[in-house]
């Protein structure tokens, strides 16, 4: 009993260098994970989608400001958002979120082939050629609703991943910042942080009652030449430690990168 107890003993010392190394990753290992983590999931898309439509909604001059003033807010608004920006400050934050261990779970997630066929469709979606297609599978979709199945294998994806969840919070962050813009802006009215706040509230009142649709088609379009089994597979990833905190640091990225936007564009409004 002795004898094999010295035995593992030293089958453990022989080990702990091993063990130690991978919990201690280097801040350049860190770093690269992160580099490619980052690129893999494509959060540039989402960063970019997001508030791209923010500034198209500002274009319309929803609060009635003069032209002027609008045009102006507007430019404010396209140098706080480059792209840039964004990419940097979700950058800096995914990194300040680094797990070595889950990363290290993520990289060889996402070096499987199926999550390469799913993270392609979610790239070519952007393209210019997926767009034309976006146009094709809605029509086909509309003529052949997809089945019940389908429906809820889709639905489930997008709640692991929390879609609608960072969508709603992201444009929450920017609106937020447009109406308190406007509140510097306007020259008639001002408002007080309660009476904003409620206008916010009722902004997320009304986008979050059609959100679930929105999201539920837009993926049924990005996934759509994208079978089952490879869908459920990609998805069982989002129901491990690992997949939580891809979930976790991915939004907190978005989240960071959007209201450091957010700061810089009041800043520049409160400067003229």
């Amino acid at each position: 009993m002795l004898l094999f107890y010295r035995a593992l003993l030293l089958w453990g010392l022989i080990l702990l260098p091993y063990t130690l190394f991978a919990q201690n990753a280097t801040p350049e290992q860190n770093s690269a994970k992160v580099d490619t983590i980052f690129e893999s999931i494509h959060l540039d898309r989402q960063l970019f989608e997001t508030s791209t439509e923010m500034q198209s909604f500002i274009s319309q001059n929803p609060f009635g400001l003069s032209a002027a003033q609008n045009k102006k807010m507007l430019e404010l608004y396209k140098k706080a958002f480059t792209k840039q920006f964004l990419l940097s400050d979700a950058h800096d934050k995914f990194h300040k979120n680094i797990n070595s261990q889950y990363a290290d779970s993520t990289l060889q997630w996402l070096d499987q082939e199926h999550t390469q066929i799913v993270l392609s469709a979610e790239e070519n979606y952007y393209t210019l050629q997926g767009i034309r297609k976006r146009v094709v599978h809605r029509y086909e979709i509309e003529k052949d609703p997809p089945s019940q199945h389908r429906t809820f294998l889709i639905k489930s994806l997008g709640q692991k991943m929390e879609v609608k969840d960072i969508q709603l919070e992201s444009k929450t962050i920017l609106f937020r910042a447009l109406v308190k813009a406007f509140n510097e802006l306007n020259q008639q009215r001002s408002f007080s942080d309660a009476q904003l706040e409620g206008i916010v509230t009722n902004y997320q009142s009304q986008i979050k009652a059609n959100m679930e649709q929105e999201v539920q088609t837009q993926l049924l379009l990005t996934y759509y030449e994208i079978d089952d089994h490879n869908l459920r597979t990609f998805a069982s990833f989002y129901d491990t430690e690992s997949g939580s905190w891809l979930n976790a640091t991915k939004s907190a990225s978005i989240y960071y990168a959007y209201q450091k936007a957010a700061d810089r564009f009041l800043e520049s409004v409160r400067s003229l």
